[in-house]
Order: structure tokens, then C-alpha cells, then sequence
């Protein structure tokens, strides 16, 4: 996912500036709440086409935007927090969201 943002009143990143965000979903499959679309039988959680599709209703919202229309303070973990929200609605058994903003930076949610 590809966002442009600032932080307002940060000395290095209070400019529009823009990340190219690496995003990992865990999936936890005890809770079996949307039997419909799990594929126990076949030895999957969920079959990969189904995730990749819940995953680009919510990251198209974001992708080439820039993230302060969506946050007052678009740091790496209030991105996390907003977009594990948002997967848990299209997915309901995502467990951790991780989004890395470059190399070494990361933040998780549970």
C-alpha cells in the first residue's frame, strides 16, 4: 500500500512525505465464525483468493490516498490499530495486523 502523510508538529516527518507499507495479517481460526467461507475439509483456514479479496475492499480505501484525511495522526501504530478494525469487520478471525513503514519499523496489533 502506497500513502503519502505527515505528522503534524514532528520535525522530521511533519512534511508530506510517503511510504511504500507492508501489511501481514495472522489469522486465528479457534473462534470458526464464518463457517461458510472456511475450508476446514480441504485443510485451510481460508483459501487465499477469499482473503486477498476481504483485504482490497479496505486497502483500496487507503492505497495512493493520503492518510491524513483518514487520521489526525497517521503514525505506523495508529495505521495498525485503524486497518486491524477495519480487516475484523471484512474478516471476522484476524487475529494480528502488522504494518511496516520501511525497514526495521513496525507496529502489531492484537
Amino acid at each position: 500500500m502506497d500513502c503519502a502523510h505527515h505528522l503534524p508538529g514532528h520535525p522530521k516527518c511533519g512534511g508530506v512525505h510517503g511510504h511504500t507499507y507492508q501489511i501481514d495479517i495472522e489469522l486465528k481460526d479457534e473462534l470458526k465464525l464464518v463457517p461458510d467461507q472456511l475450508h476446514y475439509e480441504q485443510g485451510m483456514v481460508m483459501d487465499f483468493g477469499l482473503i486477498k479479496e476481504k483485504l482490497r475492499v479496505v486497502l483500496d480505501k487507503y492505497d495512493h490516498k493520503d492518510l491524513n484525511l483518514f487520521l489526525t495522526t497517521p503514525t505506523v501504530e495508529n495505521i495498525a490499530t485503524m486497518l486491524y478494525a477495519e480487516f475484523k469487520q471484512e474478516i471476522p478471525i484476524v487475529n494480528m495486523v502488522t504494518v511496516h513503514e520501511g525497514h526495521n519499523k513496525w507496529a502489531k496489533v492484537q
